[in-house]
């Protein structure tokens, strides 16, 4: 008989305290599109980043906050970069990562984590993690919404996997590196 093993898909409860504190700082947003995008961005990375800091052990820095026109958040852990994507909806047949994540290389992660953010419930879950590398070499560009998308089965699910390469190869490579001719 195979042993039962179980994919981690961590899960974080949100604070209300955050949630309020989230909600008032974004009230001044030209749009209401911009101040809930701007609101879930900020929750998310909020709730997540005590978690993070610890399975790197170092300290963060937010690298860009510009959460009103453009989903996600990247954070600076060590040498390595982190893209958190929130996404409200209950699909997880993909992750769809915003073209400036992607291809902007001032901005461009080493990681891309998807995250199921329910608000209304008070939580979120990662359920799952991909890098550059893969989003680039077999994720597909969209220019209709300027995303890449990559589809759940190439996503890493087990959040475990990542905190065991980060153990035992924290030198793997992420970033995709363009093939010369």
């Amino acid at each position: 008989m195979l042993p039962n093993f179980s994919i981690q898909q961590p899960s974080f409860a949100i604070s209300s305290h955050l949630q309020e504190q989230a909600w008032m700082s974004n009230r001044t947003h030209s749009s209401q599109w911009a101040q809930w995008n701007s609101y879930i961005n900020q929750i998310s990375l909020q709730t997540v980043l005590p978690w993070l800091r610890s399975e790197i052990n170092s300290q963060a820095a937010l690298l860009f906050e510009d959460w009103a026109r453009i989903n996600g958040s990247s954070v600076q852990l060590g040498q390595k970069s982190f893209v958190l994507i929130p996404d409200l909806s209950i699909d997880r047949s993909e992750i769809r990562v915003p073209q400036f994540w992607v291809d902007d290389t001032d901005h461009a992660g080493d990681y891309y984590f998807a995250m199921q953010v329910e608000p209304d419930d008070s939580w979120l879950q990662l359920w799952g993690y991909t890098t550059h590398r893969q989003l680039k070499a077999i994720g597909e560009y969209d220019s209709r919404d300027r995303c890449y998308s990559l589809a759940m089965e190439n996503l890493i699910l087990d959040i475990n996997v990542f905190s065991v390469v980060q153990l035992l190869y924290p030198d793997e490579p992420t970033r995709f590196e363009a093939q010369s001719v």
